[in-house]
């Protein structure tokens, strides 16, 4: 097909364009839709410059546009935004009614949150709100046709609900997006949907609830293109044998699930096994075993990799590189694993007698006693949040107020590993 499109490009006319443009946005819909987002974004960025100097946007908005599938895992390969999609994203949408359709602007909105969210935290914010009134409106006025537009919004806006910002409309939003996704037959959407309450069902600390989600978007997904779903559902498992400390199955579960994924092209699939080796070593309380590798991680791959990177190098004797790369430290993404971050961002406070970072981290991370972190999102997992605030508690001169911290942590983890055991066993 494209092969037949580049032909039409040597003869002269538009038309020959319009047709090679059809074609790149039918690759860009199949490969993501397939979930080979590396892949996608290669496609989307070729086919947006092929249209460099041709002054048309109508072509430029159906390619940015392409890319109509759930977000259900960051769309982006590395922690950095992508500055020139975000400023012709910008430019398009700053062009009015007049020049893109309320479904179009939609749709833009949703590739901009894709490039914001994780580095312009209040940008993706924004997008999201504005994304959501304008799919609302649209859907009051005409349901028929606007019942997907609706949905991409919900989920956009479910999906920015993992962060901190809006974690109290986690619960709502994604029951929203499945009430919808039913009434409009949306079934991709509806497997998100169940995805969706099943992370924030862990996020509770749930696990039937959870699981019976999960399930559900396991059949929903099965019934459609969403091969990338299907892999993140196959996290639950991975959490499961961490919850019940069976840390070397829990760890192979990661590394086969991040396999797989590099395989279908899933943009983050590679950090997955690095996910998994953290979260393992980190409950066996032995990060010092990665210690060079998380120092590469965080210097050639993600900066999210630093509170870890910290630990493992305090654990192996080498402080003085530990504490130069503290100096480095960044305000935590707030986003997906914030929470899980926050929590090893309070470990290597207290390690390095940071006792005003350990303090303020702890007091972000207090709403969240009684939880685990990373069990409402799907990936890194490090344990009972009251941990971290007992050893925060510690550094602070408060025994007391650590031992009850300690000591409902410990409650938590031995009901949710006899519930995890049923699922496992």
């Amino acid at each position: 097909m494209l092969e037949l499109a580049a032909s039409r490009r040597l003869r002269p006319g538009a038309e020959s364009l319009d047709h090679e443009i059809d074609a790149r946005c039918g690759l860009i819909s199949a490969l993501a839709q397939s979930g080979d987002a590396v892949a996608a974004r290669i496609e989307l960025k070729a086919a947006l410059q092929l249209l460099t100097g041709k002054s048309r946007q109508d072509l430029t908005v159906r390619v940015l546009t392409a890319w109509d599938t759930p977000l259900v895992w960051r769309d982006r390969e590395y922690d950095e935004s992508d500055a020139q999609m975000i400023s012709l994203l910008r430019q398009v949408l700053a062009g009015g009614p007049t020049e893109v359709t309320a479904a179009e602007r939609i749709r833009l909105l949703k590739a901009l949150y894709v490039e914001l969210e994780g580095t312009d935290p209040d940008g993706a914010l924004a997008a999201s709100t504005e994304l959501l009134e304008l799919a609302r409106r649209a859907y009051a006025e005409d349901p028929g046709s606007s019942g997907r537009l609706l949905c991409t919004a919900l989920n956009v806006r479910a999906y920015c609900a993992l962060g901190p910002d809006l974690d109290v409309e986690r619960d709502a939003t994604a029951a929203e997006l499945l009430q919808t996704a039913e009434a409009t037959e949306q079934a991709d959407y509806q497997a998100v949907a169940h995805w969706m309450l099943s992370l924030a069902a862990g996020h509770r600390s749930d696990l039937a609830t959870a699981k019976r989600h999960v399930d559900i978007a396991v059949a929903r997904a099965g019934t459609g293109q969403l091969v990338h779903l299907l892999g993140v559902l196959g996290l639950f498992r991975a959490r499961m044998y961490l919850l019940a400390a069976r840390l070397e199955e829990a760890v192979g579960a990661y590394t086969d699930l991040a396999a797989r994924m590099v395989e279908n092209g899933a943009a983050n699939g590679a950090k997955l096994a690095m996910v998994g080796r953290v979260t393992g070593e980190f409950c066996l309380g032995d990060l010092g075993v990665l210690a060079d590798e998380l120092v590469y991680f965080y210097r050639e791959v993600s900066v999210a990799a630093l509170d870890a990177a910290v630990l493992a190098l305090i654990a192996r004797g080498r402080e003085a590189e530990a504490r130069e790369l503290w100096r480095d430290r960044q305000p935590i993404e707030r986003a997906y694993f914030w929470l899980p971050f926050t929590v090893l961002r309070v470990n290597a406070a207290v390690a390095l007698g940071d006792v005003e970072e350990a303090e303020a981290r702890a007091a972000d991370l207090e709403p969240y006693s009684g939880r685990i972190a990373g069990l409402g999102v799907d990936g890194l997992m490090v344990g009972p949040v009251d941990e971290a605030l007992a050893a925060a508690a510690d550094a602070l001169g408060r025994p007391e107020q650590a031992r009850a911290y300690r000591e409902a942590a410990s409650v938590l983890r031995e009901r949710l590993a006899a519930e995890a055991r049923r699922f496992i066993d």
